[in-house]
């Protein structure tokens, strides 16, 4: 069971910076400040 606990955690420490930084790339290029 602790294995698979620090495995979830390991991939959410993993996976929410990612998609916030998806997330704030995907607004940046809406905005177009950086295509250009």
């Amino acid at each position: 069971m602790t294995t698979l606990l620090n495995i979830a955690l390991i991939n959410a420490v993993t996976v929410l910076p990612l998609a916030l930084l998806a997330l704030l790339v995907s607004r940046l290029a809406r905005r177009g400040c950086w295509c250009c």
